[in-house]
């Protein structure tokens, strides 16, 4: 699980972008919803960070990943929920 866990946030940070206007750091953890075949099927922020813009650019960062890695054939649930920080600075 944590293996498949990594390579999931290792796609999702693939496709992160500094947000144009953002200023100084910050951390959004959000939270997403994945099948076993890698389709990411939910996506909330679980703990914003106090910039707006940061916020936005994890939710658009998950959404440009579109499909992550399949899950190992151990994992056999249908689903699983991933709690996954994003640190964002300059």
């Amino acid at each position: 699980m944590s293996v498949w866990g990594g390579q999931i946030r290792a796609r999702i940070e693939s496709k992160k972008r500094f947000p144009k206007g953002a200023r100084g750091n910050g951390r959004v953890v959000v939270r997403i919803s994945v099948t076993t075949t890698g389709r990411i099927t939910g996506a909330r922020i679980a703990r914003a960070s106090s910039n707006p813009l940061y916020n936005q650019e994890a939710i658009a960062a998950v959404s440009r990943a579109d499909r992550v890695p399949r899950a190992p054939k151990e994992l056999t649930g249908s689903s699983y929920d991933f709690n996954l920080p994003m640190d964002f600075s300059r």
